[in-house]
């Protein structure tokens, strides 16, 4: 097993900053670790888990995102963009979107003041709501190892 600092200068790791330009790769993206002539991408994921510890997965057999069209309805169709549907609601003509958000304001609207307060704030601005939908199929048979990391 070999293992790296990704702060060492010595070691065949090449942090993202690092490359004259990025590559087309998700944003948890790190970097690259070399080993011979092959570059393996590194990511960095943050998870509730309590001890660090690095996965090593073959991409090909982890499975697909499958993504579906985010409108049933027929009458909705104008609202999709590629696979987004888009809605967009203007507080100062529609009563019911006002009324959902002053009968339970999130922390941010209640920073505003009082209701009335919160209703001039809400009257000069819109929502935008984005929607998708997919599906994570996993791969029955993912390779990989996971090696727990003693700090």
């Amino acid at each position: 097993m070999i293992v790296f600092d990704p702060d060492s200068e010595i070691s065949n790791y090449r942090p993202e900053w690092k490359l004259k330009s990025k590559p087309d790769l998700p944003k948890a993206f790190s970097g690259f670790y070399k080993t011979g002539k092959t570059e393996i991408p590194v990511f960095l994921f943050y998870t509730k888990e309590s001890k660090p510890m690095l996965l090593l997965l073959d991409a090909k057999k982890l499975g697909k995102l499958i993504q579906y069209n985010p409108i049933e309805e027929t009458s909705k169709k104008h609202l999709q963009e590629g696979i987004f549907s888009m809605e967009v609601g203007d507080f100062g003509l529609d009563a019911d979107l006002l009324n959902e958000f002053l009968d339970n304001p999130p922390g941010w609207l209640k920073e505003k003041g009082d209701q009335q307060k919160q209703e001039e704030h809400l009257r000069e601005r819109v929502v935008i709501r984005i929607f998708e939908r997919f599906d994570i199929q996993l791969d029955d048979k993912i390779n990989g190892f996971r090696v727990d990391i003693e700090q």
